[in-house]
């Protein structure tokens, strides 16, 4: 989920960001991220490949998914500087939202600050665990019923954003059906990447793309397809940031 960034706006201003202009956001951002991976539908992973994908979600602030398309660069090259580099930009990120996060829990017990809850709870959801912060928010709400207004906004905002999100996935799943069963397979590989971009390692994104597959099993790259199903272990996974 794309949410404007995280610790330093007010949780007022982040709770009043239109989430539709950040879906479209993800929209476009998805369409040029779909153009990277289309040649790697027919053809596979390319290090090239591999390489840009990682440095789309580096940017778009989601590192777990980056660090995994900079591991598969570093399988194919073990010698690329550039999917070391990009891992230990990711190492670095992930440190530094590990230690905001677990200041800030910290804090939110010493100072009963309601501020430091939602600092933890944008920290979750913005890597990918949205209803580890809408729990943190709801403890928020109880903890601090005064000032409930502030978490109260952010929860919304976040409820809005995954409805938002499973709109356009599930759009952009009807719509790659709709290309695949048609027969238009540049189409239809343009839509798988864009659904990749937004719902990468999801259970109805990995359906979508093993359906296309099927379609399509002469042209579509056997490896390039377990590679993006490999990311579903992120979502099978605890929590990152407290580790």
């Amino acid at each position: 989920m794309r949410i404007i960034l995280i610790v330093n706006l007010s949780f007022t201003l982040l709770a009043q960001l239109s989430p539709s202009l950040m879906n479209q956001e993800r929209d476009e951002e998805g369409l040029a991220l779909a153009r990277v991976m289309k040649p790697m539908f027919v053809e596979g992973p390319s290090i090239e490949g591999l390489l840009a994908i990682g440095d789309f979600f580096l940017g778009d602030d989601r590192p777990h998914q980056a660090r995994y398309f900079y591991e598969q660069a570093l399988e194919m090259d073990p010698k690329s500087k550039e999917a070391r580099k990009g891992i230990a930009s990711v190492d670095d990120k992930l440190r530094d939202l590990r230690e905001k996060y677990i200041n800030y829990s910290k804090s939110a017990t010493e100072k009963n600050d309601v501020n430091d809850l939602c600092s933890m709870a944008a920290i979750a959801f913005h890597q990918g665990y949205p209803q580890k912060a809408i729990e943190i928010l709801d403890n928020a709400m109880i903890r601090f019923p005064q000032t409930a207004y502030e978490p109260s906004g952010l929860k919304t905002t976040f409820v809005h954003g995954v409805y938002l999100e499973d709109q356009t996935l599930t759009r952009l799943e009807k719509e790659l059906h709709l290309a695949t069963f048609d027969g238009k397979f540049e189409e239809a590989s343009i839509l798988a990447g864009r659904m990749i971009s937004i719902g990468l390692g999801k259970s109805r994104t990995i359906a979508a793309i093993r359906e296309f597959q099927a379609m399509f099993p002469e042209k579509v790259n056997e490896k390039w397809v377990g590679v993006l199903s490999g990311m579903s272990r992120f979502f099978d996974s605890p929590m990152k940031i407290e580790e």
